[in-house]
């Protein structure tokens, strides 16, 4: 009896990697925390901080999760990702992208910033994460654990920390490693057009028919 059962599986084979989605993965962070002994606190408007890492594997960066304690309001500082700069120690130069703000209460939380649509981060490119207080951040608290934990991850190197008490980009240094992570999606081959997957799913269909008629021949 000759069944022919290895066509058909690995049509379906096929077809079941094209329509799995990709899962996201970690690109660096420090969460959990160890406890919320440090961080920055936006007491002005006028404040800044900004954390830079550097890749060594491109990803589709999607979110990032900062550790944040607000105290009199609920509202959240603007969240980029910005380029890099080699003027000085290194300091953020130009936004990138821009996070939307989620809905935020009060007290201590860790809150998703997801981007309107995923940013490509390229291996061997240093980028920063920066909080950009504004007029309604006063009172809000970027949290850190004491003593600082580097942030690692597989797909990029922690750089360092920059501070700004008075403006923005962040530019002076700063003792304190905020509790954060991003995550993204791993670049995979594209995704055919649904008629193609449909296509070759009636492939596998017609491979398991013509098999069926062979064996009751």
């Amino acid at each position: 009896m000759n069944i022919r059962t290895p066509k058909l599986a690995f049509a379906l084979y096929l077809l079941a990697g094209f329509t799995s989605a990709a899962k996201a993965d970690i690109i660096i962070g420090n969460l959990p925390q160890q406890n919320d002994i440090g961080g920055s606190f936006f007491g002005n408007f006028t404040l800044s901080k900004g954390l830079g890492f550097t890749m060594t594997k491109s990803i589709d960066l999607t979110t990032a999760v900062l550790r944040l304690e607000s105290l009199r309001t609920a509202h959240a500082p603007g969240i980029h990702l910005m380029s890099h700069s080699n003027a000085g120690l290194g300091v953020p130069n130009a936004i990138l992208a821009t996070f939307q703000i989620p809905t935020m209460g009060l007290g201590i939380a860790n809150y998703v910033f997801t981007l309107p649509t995923p940013y490509r981060l390229q291996a061997g490119t240093t980028y920063w994460l920066v909080a950009a207080a504004n007029s309604t951040t006063t009172g809000l608290n970027w949290l850190g654990s004491g003593p600082p934990v580097t942030p690692t991850g597989t797909y990029a190197t922690y750089f360092g920390e920059r501070y700004d008490q008075d403006g923005f980009p962040p530019t002076g240094l700063s003792p304190a490693i905020n509790s954060f992570q991003l995550t993204g999606n791993p670049i995979t081959a594209p995704v055919p057009e649904p008629s193609a997957v449909v296509a070759l799913s009636a492939v596998g269909l017609l491979v398991f028919t013509r098999s069926r008629r062979r064996i009751s021949a």
